[in-house]
């Protein structure tokens, strides 16, 4: 259950997102959960932290025993190359985050779009970089993705 001002900026961030057009929902745990762009996104609120903020793009990747050593270089290399973004394994499936300090709704407000074109932008390249290293040592997997 969420703090009164936890609950309440919840409100505010569901009802600017169904202002927008994006049907969003608050869910049993008192987060905002939306469906846009590539997938289903979660705001999140501390209610132990009342300025953190964090906008999470969950599961886009399932990680498997093969797989593991890549999507750990994949993540480390979005983490390091990706401005505010985040990469984190939880039950072997790849999550995206932005996370952030806020004193106020109008700063979510200004804010929510770059979040949420970061994270895209991040799981968009976390994707290529595992497609590039997958291919090995074909000439295409020595291709590199400068960002």
């Amino acid at each position: 259950m969420r703090s009164e001002k936890g609950a309440a900026l919840a409100r505010k961030v569901c009802e600017y997102l169904n202002s927008l057009g994006t049907e969003a929902h608050i869910d049993s745990d008192g987060d905002v959960v939306f469906k846009d762009g590539l997938g289903t996104y979660i705001a999140t609120f501390d209610d132990d932290d009342p300025y953190y903020f964090r906008l999470v793009f969950p599961n886009f990747f399932q990680v498997e025993s093969a797989n593991r050593e890549r999507v750990l270089a994949a993540a480390f290399e979005i983490i390091r190359d990706v401005k505010a973004v985040k990469i984190f394994i939880v039950r072997d499936r790849v999550n995206a985050a932005v996370e952030q300090y806020v004193t106020n709704f109008e700063q979510v407000k200004e804010i929510f779009e770059r979040s949420k074109n970061s994270l895209e932008h991040g799981a968009m390249l976390f994707g290529i970089k595992m497609i590039l290293s997958e291919l090995g040592d074909s000439p295409f997997g020595k291709l590199s993705l400068d960002l």
